[in-house]
């Protein structure tokens, strides 16, 4: 793998949120828990506060959630939700 590709194996392999949660801490990103099947935090202080690693697993143990990232700076996010967009991917990403 290029220097730049994340081996993701090692965390997927429970596929669990706390496993991603983990993987996500371990790139430096800050989480932020989100309401299940859903993109709207939990917490009105997101923006302000990243959430505490500790307190995002205990959010992951006691409740169902997704996990959001806090972006910064010259880091975008690009969804691939369909086959269209992930063939077109290599040619304009």
């Amino acid at each position: 793998m290029g220097d730049n590709v994340i081996d993701m194996r090692k965390y997927n392999a429970a596929r669990t949120i706390e496993s991603i949660a983990t993987y996500y801490k371990d790139q430096g990103w800050f989480t932020i828990p989100l309401k299940y099947q859903t993109k709207q935090p939990l917490e009105d202080s997101w923006n302000v506060a990243p959430l505490d690693f500790e307190l995002m697993k205990q959010h992951a143990v006691n409740q169902s959630i997704n996990i959001g990232v806090l972006l910064g700076k010259r880091v975008i996010d690009i969804d691939l939700d369909c086959m269209e967009s992930r063939m077109l991917a290599p040619y304009i990403l």
